[in-house]
């Protein structure tokens, strides 16, 4: 229980310069001295562990990206195993086949080669080419007769089947199998070879190459697919990223034979040597590592020679000498990339670390010496009255420049200005966290770390539109008493505004009655906007499923939402006037993108897409062509497609489906209503009462009988929103 004397303090408020005149400190002799001499000594024995921290960070910073780059490759194999596996060889599939593999390259820059061999002696290939473009080749090895016939194709001319070169040569012992090829069917699995040389055109490079196998539908094999990568892009990479100001890493590669060399460095020239083989092409040979003219890197590998027998994840340090200076060394294993005997080694300049620690040393005595003949007196109830309550308004004041407003609770000081000062800030918090619900925080979060004010105006931009509503909304409206109904409607408002803040969150718009608007990339960038929405869609579906279970429980109305996602260039900045502005896009693509909205209804769908979000997307998502059709107050023609499922999760059925369902609509469009007609048929047995597949059909047996005429241009022309 609180004595008088202690309530009367507690309610006591003092004005902050009474508090500082009445209070004296202690001379800050002895503490400067104990304070600097222990900081010297601690920072001193704490240097060796500080490097580590920093080589630690580092060597996780380059695993990170060396391993999104394996992972990469990895799985586009396994999305290439996937496609092969399921799939006939037929003359069409080999034209596809190598579009797919060419619209791979297209999207991964650091891709040099893909392929596929198969048992039957065909291999299938896209190369990047060193002068820009790419190559097909189409090879074909007839064990029985010996013999390898080799063409090479321009991307232009692979259809008419004009190879700009052909080879014919006999099948020897060594040519009869690549190794790549016996490594991934060994294994039964991805598999990394050893660095090795990759052809661009007519120049090599060094490289690696991720072999998986591929099996039909009943587990039989039939053939590899193949990714190459050029090692330079990981050099680069190492040159672009160095560790601190004079330190680097490399990469070093563990043979099959039990050696090791450097396969990586921010100097690639120093790491290989060119001969020619037999065929007079160019070859690399990776120069051993007691020959590299880095002197760094060759008495580091004689200390980790020795000591390489831990090649474990966790780092390794130690120090070591080379040129006259002393150099703390460091490497740890490759984590989750399936490349064996590949390790992270990184070196920095011990004086590098230490002389920091020394500076540090030398600034902390130079303050303390200066803060003992400024601050001659000091006070314990300074520092519990004025400091604490000081650094918790510093601590919120940061946080609002953040428009960081989560809620606290208000903390008093017994200073008055201060205390003033602290209720204040919670207010304006409150005020704040209000203030936030009706606009995008990261645009209020952009606006503050501009340092300026809003003002009308906007910006060209390439981004993705999203828009919903609630099917039959008012139907279901009629039939609620008001207060359930807004009680339904913010639930379901809640679950779709969390699935749109998922990271990388898009910009929630606005709601316009039971229709929700929002796009991604403004005012926070996003490369990824359309994949981020379409991911968002798909987002909304299964958060909408949960809520349906719910409430068929509590006996409540389902809702059933549609959507519609467009990409493209739009105006985007704030609209309005002078004294009120609106954050928002306009233009041609946020209309398409309300009218694809709409055009669920039409076709029984849940979320249509148009061609511009599909180009974005296709390797990442499963949709399916829906239709050829020009909008409401667009004259152009356009094709639109239902988002499925995200490729990573699709099932053999979707895939199945779309791939139907683009057949269909090219048959249609190119008047061979029987093949449509099928397609159709095939969809409905995979998809009974499959809506789009009906329309297209009853489409095609129309003009079947009556013929379109000969200006037909294939668009259907949608006059309803």
């Amino acid at each position: 229980m609180k004595t008088r004397f202690a309530e009367k303090l507690a309610s006591t408020r003092v004005t902050f310069r009474t508090a500082l005149s009445t209070l004296l400190a202690v001379m800050l002799i002895g503490t400067v001295f104990f304070l600097g001499g222990l900081s010297y000594y601690n920072l001193k024995r704490n240097a060796d562990t500080l490097s580590a921290q920093v080589l630690d960070e580092s060597s996780l910073r380059i695993r990170h990206w060396v391993g999104t780059l394996l992972t990469r490759a990895q799985d586009q194999g396994e999305m290439n195993r996937q496609l092969l596996g399921s799939v006939q060889m037929k003359p069409e599939t080999l034209k596809w086949l190598t579009r797919h593999l060419q619209r791979v390259m297209e999207t991964q820059g650091h891709f040099t080669f893909l392929s596929a061999g198969f048992e039957s002696g065909l291999m299938l290939s896209v190369e990047r080419l060193a002068e820009g473009g790419f190559s097909i080749r189409e090879a074909r090895y007839d064990r029985k007769a010996g013999k390898a016939v080799i063409l090479d194709f321009s991307p232009e001319d692979y259809a008419q089947r004009k190879a700009y070169d052909r080879r014919e040569f006999p099948l020897t012992g060594e040519r009869r199998m690549p190794e790549w090829y016996t490594l991934a069917r060994d294994a039964e699995g991805p598999v990394w070879t050893e660095g090795r040389t990759l052809r661009s055109g007519a120049k090599a490079v060094p490289g690696i190459t991720c072999a998986t196998p591929v099996y039909d539908r009943e587990r039989a094999f039939i053939g590899v697919t193949t990714v190459d990568i050029d090692i330079s892009a990981i050099s680069r990479f190492l040159n672009s990223n160095p560790i601190g100001r004079d330190g680097f890493a490399f990469i070093i590669e563990q043979t099959k034979d039990g050696t090791y060399r450097v396969l990586a460095h921010p100097q690639p020239e120093i790491l290989t040597r060119e001969h020619r083989d037999e065929r007079g092409r160019t070859q690399f040979e990776f120069t051993p590592w007691q020959k590299l003219g880095d002197e760094k890197v060759v008495r580091f590998m004689e200390k980790f020679s020795r000591d390489g027998s831990y090649l474990g994840h966790d780092l390794r340090t130690f120090r070591f000498s080379a040129g006259g200076r002393d150099y703390f060394g460091s490497y740890r294993r490759m984590a989750g990339s399936n490349v064996p005997g590949w390790v992270i080694a990184l070196v920095i300049p011990y004086g590098e670390i230490m002389g920091a620690v020394d500076r540090n040393n030398l600034e902390t005595m130079g303050i303390g010496i200066a803060a003992f003949f400024l601050i001659l007196m000091a006070s314990a109830w300074i520092s519990a009255l004025v400091a604490k309550p000081l650094r918790r308004i510093a601590l919120d004041s940061e946080a609002i420049g953040r428009f960081e407003l989560e809620p606290r609770p208000l903390e008093r000081s017994q200073i008055k200005e201060v205390d003033q000062l602290m209720v204040a800030t919670h207010d304006m918090k409150r005020g704040l966290r209000s203030f936030g619900k009706y606009v995008p925080a990261d645009l209020v979060r952009e606006i503050l770390a501009s340092g300026g004010e809003a003002e009308l105006g906007g910006r060209k931009a390439h981004l993705t539109v999203f828009f919903s509503d609630i099917a039959d909304f008012t139907t279901i409206s009629e039939r609620l008493e008001p207060e359930a109904l807004v009680e339904q409607l913010g639930e379901y408002f809640e679950a779709m505004s969390a699935a749109l803040r998922r990271q990388p969150p898009g910009t929630l718009d606005k709601f316009i009655g039971d229709s929700i608007m929002a796009f991604w990339g403004a005012p926070m960038p996003n490369a990824d906007h359309a994949v981020t929405a379409c991911r968002a869609a798909l987002a909304c579906q299964d958060e909408l499923q949960a809520l349906q279970e719910k409430w068929k429980q509590q006996g409540k109305p389902l809702f059933h939402q549609r959507i519609g996602i467009n990409s493209g260039e739009v105006i985007v900045g704030n609209m309005g006037s002078a004294s009120r502005l609106n954050y928002t896009v306009v233009g041609d693509t946020v209309n398409t993108a309300s009218r694809f909205e709409g055009l669920n209804k039409l076709y029984g769908t849940r979320i249509i897409i148009g061609e511009s979000t599909r180009a974005l997307v296709q390797d990442r998502f499963v949709a399916r062509p829906l239709d050829f059709v020009s909008v409401k107050g667009s004259a152009r023609g356009v094709r639109i497609y239902e988002l499925m499922a995200e490729a990573s999760a699709a099932d053999e059925r979707t895939f199945a489906i779309a791939r139907l369902g683009e057949k269909a609509l090219d048959a249609y469009l190119q008047r061979r209503w029987d093949d449509a007609l099928e397609c159709c048929r095939k969809i409905l047995e995979l998809n009974h009462g499959d809506e789009p597949a009906r329309i297209l059909m009853e489409r095609c047996r129309r003009y079947r009988e009556t013929p379109p005429p000969e200006n037909w241009d294939g668009i259907h022309r949608i006059e309803s929103k």
